[in-house]
């Protein structure tokens, strides 16, 4: 049983399903007690909305309706509720598919940010879809800059980044080399 969500349970595989139970059906004045048989929720996939991992709707009361991760009802189930400072981890495969028990921890922010680290997953550099430069334009204008014909505003008007972001290139405080 999922203890924040005494209606569904996890499986350690990490699927998530609803369980046996009774709602109440009101029609015309008419009030009945239906019998609901539980089963397991579809998750939205990644990509899907623009979320991350897959995530159930579960009701929470009064007509609403809350998303929940996969991953984070697994945990609670299994493990029990997140220690302060933590948060969920997929170790040591990061596919957020893979919700088995036995890939998921709670940790810290900086355990999680090294595993991205160590399996390459980490967007640094020109891999991040958010970069302006490849590795080889940071490389010319460090060249450029040291031959002493350039100026950090001109280079910067050159590659089309502000003067401060070639001053953390120069002196390494930013895009160093993988």
């Amino acid at each position: 049983d999922v203890p924040e969500h005494p209606s569904y349970q996890a499986s350690n595989k990490g699927r998530i399903r609803s369980k046996d139970r009774v709602v109440k059906y009101v029609r015309e004045g008419d009030i009945r007690n239906l019998p609901c048989k539980g089963r397991i929720l579809t998750p939205s996939r990644p990509g899907d909305n623009k979320i991350e991992y897959p995530m159930v709707t579960i009701p929470i009361g009064g007509g609403k309706f809350k998303g929940c991760c996969v991953h984070t009802l697994v945990l609670l189930a299994f493990i029990g509720p997140r220690p302060k400072g933590m948060i969920a981890r997929h170790y040591p495969d990061r596919n957020p598919c893979n919700n088995n028990l036995n890939n998921l921890q709670w940790g810290t922010p900086k355990q999680n940010q090294m595993d991205r680290i160590e399996q390459g997953t980490y967007l640094r550099g020109e891999r991040a879809s958010w970069a302006k430069l490849t590795k080889n334009q940071v490389a010319e204008i460090k060249g450029l800059y040291a031959s002493g014909k350039w100026t950090q505003k001109e280079l910067g008007l050159k590659y089309g980044i502000h003067r401060a972001s070639v001053s953390n290139i120069i002196n390494e405080k930013s895009r160093k080399e993988e």
